[in-house]
């Protein structure tokens, strides 16, 4: 018979200022010390027992580093779900490079023998390293503000409000902060949306600095 097999890489990724802001990155890195997590899964190649997966991109800090373990197991795919499991091998990035890099497939529930050695070799036919691309940071950024359900203020809180805003920062080399944009005032209202503007990152003291 055949398979119809599909592996997937485990791994403890780097903790990466690339993980969304809403991760809670404090109980990240507490899991990825402790355990490996799926980073990668393949695509199912049906009705074989010698599978060429299509060619994939993945970090070397997706992986772990150069010199971390990392885990692809191999399994045999099913319509209900319940996938069969073929068998793994653990690797480094930096072995995987290596010119001979054929891994043997293994079960830890199946013993083997001379005449069945291990359940299938993963062959890593093409590694190509990608060299990083130079990032520019922005000199500034075009911003449109609105707001919703602004506090009245006219007419002891009986009127809509006439709201404006102002940007307050300290700019790049500055002692002190200043005013560095005052918007146009929008007559009665309590969702205003001002204009767009441009603010330069020089203006508010640098990329991490609060205005």
């Amino acid at each position: 018979g055949t398979s119809d097999p599909f592996f997937v890489i485990l791994a403890r990724p780097f903790p990466s200022i690339s993980y969304p802001y809403h991760w809670d990155l404090k109980k990240q890195q507490k899991l990825t010390l402790k355990s490996k997590a799926p980073v990668y899964k393949s695509e199912v190649v049906k009705h074989t027992l010698k599978p060429t997966w299509k060619t994939f991109e993945i970090s070397v800090a997706q992986l772990g580093g150069m010199d971390n373990d990392f885990i692809i197991q191999v399994f045999d795919h099913n319509r209900n779900g319940v996938h069969d499991f073929i068998g793994e091998f653990t690797t480094t990035v930096r072995e995987m490079l290596m010119p001979q890099n054929k891994f043997r497939i293994a079960n830890p529930k199946k013993s083997y023998s001379n005449l069945i050695p291990n359940s299938g070799v993963f062959i890593f036919q093409r590694i190509i390293a990608n060299t990083p691309k130079a990032v520019i940071p922005p000199i500034g950024f075009t911003i449109r503000f609105r707001a919703e359900k602004v506090e009245r203020k006219d007419l002891l809180g009986l009127a809509n409000s006439d709201p404006f805003l102002a940007v307050v920062s300290r700019p790049y080399e500055s002692e002190y902060s200043l005013r560095t944009y005052l918007s146009e005032t929008i007559l009665n209202s309590r969702s205003p949306q001002w204009r767009p503007f441009t603010l330069e990152v020089a203006q508010t003291g640098g990329m991490d600095e609060p205005f």
